[in-house]
């Protein structure tokens, strides 16, 4: 069950990078109007595009070196 945890961070660290490399409008240009519920929006209306953009790229970072080390320690 651990391991099923880990990939699916992994998948989501992916899903982040994939999604800025694509501009994937939900991931990188969400609405503006959902700020209040939607944490993309949120930084992007508090820092702009750019930072937002970076911080996903390296968020997705982080989520794959989680996946990797939790299914390394699973293995």
């Amino acid at each position: 069950m651990g391991i099923v945890f880990f990939i699916i961070f992994l998948a989501s660290g992916a899903i982040m990078i994939c999604g800025v490399l694509l501009e994937w409008k939900w991931l990188v240009d969400p609405p503006e109007d959902s700020w209040c519920c939607y944490s993309q929006a949120f930084i992007m209306k508090l820092f702009g595009r750019k930072f937002l953009k970076i911080f996903t790229t390296i968020m997705g970072i982080i989520f794959i070196v989680v996946g990797i080390y939790g299914i390394s320690l699973g293995v």
